[in-house]
């Protein structure tokens, strides 16, 4: 097909992940599979191990990782949390804090705290260094903070640095003590079998306390306090609800597919985003729904078969090798794999676990898994044309740097969602 210009959106989720919209249409891209599974996360793997919810296919996050965790799990027990507006109750990760927690290390996390809120004001007012007198470089102080909120919270000082570079000092130091805080648990209701009165007055009668999520979105409930496993509910297995974070919906809202479509969700496991799609698509048209590990598309089986859809297809391929096997697309959804940077209050081991080259080097399988998005998508769609990438990171070489790369080397323009 001839090439041309295609309509792209830009659109963001929640802190923890990025989203920019792309649409496009070109020649297929083909590029080769990465093995290096440990150093990637699918942002379509949610949550379960953090809300404990065990339960063949659920998807918390769809959220954000290569594959990232999203809500997948075998029914089991919840533990929730509550949330409110300060964003709830405060984990120590940190190996320092939990030492003096325990009493195994005294020290004076106070003043430790106060130096880190003292460096940043500093760094954030240059000046002020000067007329206190202050005769340490910047470089100085920097380094200092970087130490310090190493020991405070628990970041390698490779990664403290990174994040204390891209943000602004106070900034960053917001980051850190948000990730801090727990999250609530989060469901969608499966307009296709339910209603979200309906659904929520089904769970009150089970002890299920919950509301809704806010005006955003029509179909998120946040749940409270659960007397039985959220998971494992009569309504949860007859598909009413899927478990799924909130940030997830984001991505396929800002898709917007279009009933009778034909519509690819590339890194679809395990089932999360693709569920909500097929629900937004009213079951028309025909939903791909793509997945490199195989024992991952089984809960992605399991959640279309639970969630009542039939239009999906399911394959099980390299997304880099999908060009010239599908038919042209009206639109792409593509949660990629990633550090999962932007899900630490979920998975406190990437504070010590990733750095700048697991960035760089999951960058790099983006920039080819979206190229391919943007090959496979028809730009003379009638009422598509459009790529949504997202991730569950924050770093810029994983967010900025992928869309950047798209725009210099496809005919593709970045829009906003407002404007499908």
């Amino acid at each position: 097909m001839k090439k041309g210009k295609a309509k792209a959106k830009a659109g963001g989720k929640k802190a923890p992940k990025e989203e920019k919209e792309v649409a496009a249409e070109g020649e297929d891209w083909l590029g080769e599979a990465s093995d290096d599974e440990d150093r990637i996360v699918d942002s379509d793997e949610d949550s379960d191990a953090a809300t404990g919810v065990a339960d063949e296919g659920s998807e918390e996050e769809d959220d954000d990782g290569g594959d990232e965790v999203d809500d997948d799990g075998e029914a089991g027990a919840l533990a929730v949390r509550d949330d409110d507006d300060d964003g709830g109750e405060v984990r120590h990760k940190s190996k320092v804090l939990s030492r003096v927690i325990s009493g195994e290390q005294p020290a004076d996390l106070s003043a430790i705290k106060q130096r880190i809120h003292d460096a940043a004001a500093l760094l954030s007012n240059w000046r002020k260094a000067k007329q206190l007198g202050d005769k340490r470089t910047r470089e100085e102080v920097l380094s200092g903070l970087v130490g310090d909120c190493s020991t405070y919270f628990g970041y390698s000082e490779e990664l403290a640095e990174y994040f204390l570079r891209m943000f602004a000092p106070e900034q960053a130091i917001q980051f850190f003590e948000a990730n801090e805080k727990s999250r609530p648990l989060t469901i969608r209701t499966n307009s296709l079998k339910a209603r979200r009165q309906s659904l929520m007055q089904s769970l009150t009668a089970r002890k299920v306390q919950v509301d809704p999520i806010g005006a955003w979105t029509k179909v998120g409930l946040k749940v409270y306090e659960s007397a039985v496993p959220v998971g494992a509910t009569p309504e949860y297995l007859g598909g009413q609800y899927m478990i799924q974070s909130a940030s997830s919906f984001v991505p396929v809202m800002a898709l917007a597919p279009q009933m009778n479509e034909t519509v690819l969700d590339m890194a679809a496991a395990p089932g999360g985003k693709t569920t909500y799609i097929g629900q937004l698509m009213k079951n028309t048209g025909t939903l791909f729904a793509n997945d490199l590990r195989k024992e991952r598309c089984k809960a992605l089986v399991a959640n279309v078969h639970r969630m009542g859809l039939t239009n999906v297809i399911v394959t099980c391929m390299d997304g880099k090798k999908l060009g010239g096997m599908l038919p042209r697309l009206d639109r792409v959804l593509l949660d990629a794999p990633c550090s999962g940077s932007g899900i630490i209050a979920r998975d406190p081991s990437v504070k010590v676990k990733r750095g700048t080259k697991d960035f760089e080097e999951t960058s790099r399988l983006q920039k080819e898994l979206l190229n391919t998005a943007i090959d496979m998508v028809d730009a003379n769609s009638k009422t598509g044309g459009y790529i949504v990438y997202s991730t569950c990171s924050v770093s810029v070489e994983e967010n900025e740097a992928v869309v950047e790369h798209a725009l210099k080397t496809r005919s593709v323009e970045l829009v906003s969602s407002a404007r499908r």
